[in-house]
């Protein structure tokens, strides 16, 4: 064998083995993908757009029976039967941990009946004692058992529980962060969706004024963020607004900041700089909050109040609807 022949040999023999640990560590990957997808909740889309379920659940301020819903669908593991291996235990520790025994029953029975005789999602043992015996049902009116839906679907990320968002955000904030987990599902290759918010209440079966409501909470609580389009909007003639759905992040951390705050400040400031900040939508950053107590510190408050006044005038999606623009406004007043 002449050294070529045995450089080739050694070189496919190393490719060989390199392609064989690239294989595994992609198995490996995808493995974890795949153990990760199962702690998420697959949510049917029809759950979101039919009026049936979400927007009656919604109207009707179910949201304990929303929470319980999808407690049950996080707890699904595929049964054929669609049963849902629960104690009663499980669910009064996640929706009343705080209830007496008494109370916490009355109230977890009432749920379930609601979910049973008016949105007939689930069938239960209505006498139960500890185990309730619940069976998720479809979604169609053929009561079927439940089963994990394949399309038309949104994943419902696990640090949604893990971080406790779900009870955190107000019931139309919590269905405006689902429906923008599917707009932007609809969009395989882009991190931002664009649809009307008038397009965007048609679809879902909302009022506009709801779908406004939720995406300024959202705003708000920095899990959205908006940006100008260069397309026109045919409903008032302004730029549309694109939405990019941002990282859940933990409150704990954000409540020691808060802590931080109401003990160097005064309530009565800090009220009026909580105020100022929703302008920026940045109301429940103790971070903005903090910087806007120390503008009012170090500027006249007829200045503060009239800069604040004109970024209010600005788009939802305008840059200028900053802390940066705010203090370029503030210097030329």
């Amino acid at each position: 064998m002449n050294r070529y022949s045995i450089f080739l040999t050694l070189f496919l023999i190393s490719f060989t083995c390199l392609r064989a640990e690239e294989f595994s560590n992609e198995k490996k990957l995808f493995i974890q993908t795949e153990q990760s997808i199962k702690k998420d909740i697959l949510l049917p889309e029809k759950f979101l757009t039919n009026k049936t379920f979400g927007k009656r659940m919604l109207y009707s301020d179910d949201k304990d029976v929303f929470l319980a819903y999808l407690f049950l669908l996080k707890n699904f593991t595929g049964d054929v039967n669609g049963e849902v291996k629960v104690k009663y235990a499980d669910i009064k520790e996640y929706l009343c941990p705080d209830m007496t025994s008494k109370k916490a029953y009355d109230k977890i029975t009432k749920i379930l009946n609601i979910l049973y005789k008016k949105y007939e999602l689930i069938e239960f043992d209505p006498h139960f004692k500890d185990n309730p015996g619940i069976k998720l049902l479809s979604l169609k009116e053929d009561h079927l058992p439940y089963k994990y839906p394949n399309i038309d679907y949104l994943v419902i990320p696990e640090t949604l529980w893990i971080f406790g968002w779900e009870k955190r955000l107000s019931f139309t904030g919590l269905f405006t962060y689902f429906i923008n987990l599917m707009e932007i599902k609809l969009i395989p290759f882009d991190t931002h969706w664009e649809i009307d918010p008038d397009m965007l209440a048609l679809k879902y079966n909302l009022s506009l004024s709801q779908i406004n409501e939720g995406l300024e909470e959202l705003l708000q609580y920095n899990l959205l963020e908006a940006f100008s389009s260069k397309e026109i909007n045919i409903f008032n003639n302004k730029p549309k607004i694109k939405y990019k759905v941002l990282v859940l992040y933990s409150w704990e951390i954000t409540e020691t900041q808060w802590k931080n705050v109401n003990t160097n400040y005064n309530k009565k400031d800090i009220e009026k700089a909580v105020k100022y900040a929703a302008i920026i939508y940045k109301k429940y950053d103790p971070d903005t909050v903090e910087e806007i107590l120390k503008l009012m510190k170090k500027f006249p408050a007829n200045k503060i109040r009239k800069a604040f006044k004109i970024l209010s005038e600005k788009s939802i999606s305008s840059e200028e609807r900053s802390l940066v623009y705010l203090l370029k406004i503030i210097k030329n007043i």
